[in-house]
């Protein structure tokens, strides 16, 4: 839908993303967690598998996903700005 509008994505869109991302949501979700007594995106404990992405103890593996995030979404920037640029026709209006 965005190359079919003419839609770009900066640099700012994408710190906005990470910290809406961030302030509400994961905040939203750490608050049910303590009303709930539960565990959802394991943001109360550290999950019991053995898994070679989660390092460390609670909550520093979170900062390890909260990377894995950033990445994810400048990775997709890139490629977003890079197929836009390629295959759109900038028209001036």
């Amino acid at each position: 839908m965005t190359l079919l509008k003419y839609v770009y994505i900066y640099h700012k869109d994408l710190i906005y993303s990470f910290e809406l991302r961030n302030l509400f949501f994961e905040t939203f979700i750490g608050f049910m967690n303590v009303v709930l007594n539960s565990n959802y995106m394991y943001l109360m404990k550290k999950p019991l598998i053995s898994n070679p992405f989660i390092v460390g103890e609670w909550p520093f593996y979170i900062l390890g996903f909260e990377v894995a995030g950033i990445l994810h979404i400048f990775i997709f920037y890139v490629l977003f700005n890079w197929l836009s640029k390629k295959y759109l026709v900038k028209i001036s209006v």
